[in-house]
C-alpha cells in the first residue's frame, strides 16, 4: 500500500506550525467551517480539526460556518491567537459566497495573524481578482497556502502575502479504514457547477460494455436519518440560539455532522475495487483508502494540477483526459 497518506500528513504537520506567530496558543479561530452536504469539504474540516489537535492540543477551537457567523461572534474571534480560514476549492469567483465571507473576515480582522487552510484558486474576472488583491493587501499577518504548484505560483504572482505549498488538509487524517469491496469501480461524478463535462453516460457505457459491475453517484445529498444533523447549526441560528455561543460551544455539532458525511463518502467510495471520480475529494479520500483510483478533471483545472503535484508518482493513479481513455485502460486489462 502507498505511504503517500503519511507522508503528506507529515508534511502538512512540518508546514504550518512554524506559520504560526504563537508557540502554544490559548485559543484558535476556524472560520467559513462546512455546514453543508459535500463531503469533500467537511472531510477537510475534520483533517484540520485532526492537524490543529496535534499540533497544539490545549488550544480552545472557536468555530463559525459563512451562515452562523455573526457581528456579535467578532469579541471571541478577536480573543483568538490565531484565526484559520476553511481550506479547499472556493476561493475566486466560482463559489463567491464562500469567497466574499473570507475576504469580509480578512478585512474584518486585519490586524490578527491569519492562515488560510490549503486552497485552489480560480478567476475567470480580472475585477474580482483586483479586489481581492486590495483586501488581501490591508492584512498585517496573512499567509495564504496553495495545494497544489500550479495554484502556488498563481498566488505568489498576485496575491500580496506569504504563500507556500501544503497538501489538501483532507491528509491530515493520515489512512482511513476500508469496507470490503462490493463491485468492481465506484463511480463518484460530479453534478454541480464545477463540472467539465457531463460524462456519466460515456463512463457507464465503457464500463458495462467491460463487463465490470458498477455504482455511479454524487455524494452532494443526504441520506435519510441524517437530516436531524444535518444543517443543525444553521436551524439553531434561527431559532434564536446566540451565535457567539454556538461560535464557542458548537464544535462538537460541527464535526458530528463532518463525520456523519465522511462516513457516507468512505461508504459510497469503498464499495469498489476501483474508484472512478472527477471530484478532487473522491481521489483524495480513494488515496486515504489505499483504492486505486481513475481521475478526471473538473471546470477549473484544480484536479489535473493536484495530481501533478502529488499523485504522478502513485502507480495506481490514472488521469483521463476523455473516457476513450478510459475505455482504452478497460480494453488492456481484460486483454491481459
Amino acid at each position: 500500500m502507498s505511504n503517500l497518506p503519511d507522508e503528506l500528513r507529515d508534511r502538512i504537520d512540518a508546514t504550518i506550525p512554524p506559520l504560526v506567530p504563537v508557540s502554544a496558543p490559548e485559543r484558535i479561530a476556524v472560520l467559513d467551517a462546512p455546514d453543508y452536504p459535500n463531503v469533500g469539504d467537511p472531510l477537510i474540516l475534520l483533517g484540520q480539526l485532526a492537524f490543529l489537535r496535534r499540533a497544539f492540543p490545549r488550544a480552545k477551537i472557536v468555530i463559525a460556518s459563512r451562515r452562523t457567523y455573526a457581528d456579535s461572534v467578532a469579541p471571541a474571534i478577536e480573543d483568538a491567537d490565531c484565526l484559520f480560514l476553511t481550506g479547499g476549492g472556493n476561493f475566486g469567483d466560482i463559489w463567491p459566497g464562500h469567497h466574499d465571507f473570507r475576504l469580509k473576515l480578512i478585512a474584518r480582522f486585519r490586524d490578527k495573524p491569519i492562515i488560510h487552510f490549503p486552497q485552489s484558486f480560480h478567476f475567470a474576472g480580472d475585477g474580482s481578482l483586483t479586489e481581492t488583491q486590495r483586501v488581501l493587501g490591508v492584512a498585517q499577518n496573512l499567509t495564504i497556502l496553495a495545494r497544489d504548484a500550479k495554484g502556488l505560483d498563481f498566488a505568489r504572482r498576485h496575491f500580496p502575502c506569504r504563500s507556500e505549498l501544503c497538501p489538501d488538509m483532507a491528509f491530515a487524517l493520515g489512512r482511513l479504514a476500508a469496507p470490503e469491496p462490493e463491485m468492481d469501480f465506484a463511480c463518484l461524478l460530479r453534478t454541480d457547477k464545477e463540472i467539465l463535462a457531463d460524462k456519466s453516460a460515456e463512463i457507464e457505457d465503457a464500463l458495462s460494455n467491460s463487463g465490470a459491475t458498477y455504482a455511479i453517484a454524487d455524494w452532494l445529498e443526504n441520506r435519510p436519518g441524517l437530516e436531524k444533523i444535518h444543517g443543525a447549526t444553521r436551524l439553531l441560528v434561527r431559532m434564536g440560539m446566540p451565535p457567539e455561543w454556538l461560535a464557542t460551544h458548537g464544535l462538537p455539532i460541527f464535526e458530528a455532522y463532518a463525520n456523519s458525511r465522511l462516513k457516507f463518502g468512505v461508504h459510497l467510495l469503498g464499495r469498489g475495487r476501483t474508484v472512478v471520480t472527477d471530484r478532487l475529494h473522491g481521489a483524495i479520500l480513494a488515496t486515504l483508502l489505499g483504492r486505486p483510483r481513475y481521475i478526471f478533471d473538473s471546470l477549473d483545472g484544480k484536479i489535473r494540477a493536484f495530481y501533478d503535484t502529488w499523485l504522478t508518482g502513485e502507480t495506481d493513479a490514472v488521469f483521463f483526459g476523455d473516457v476513450d481513455e478510459l475505455r482504452h485502460k478497460l480494453q488492456r486489462s481484460e486483454a491481459a
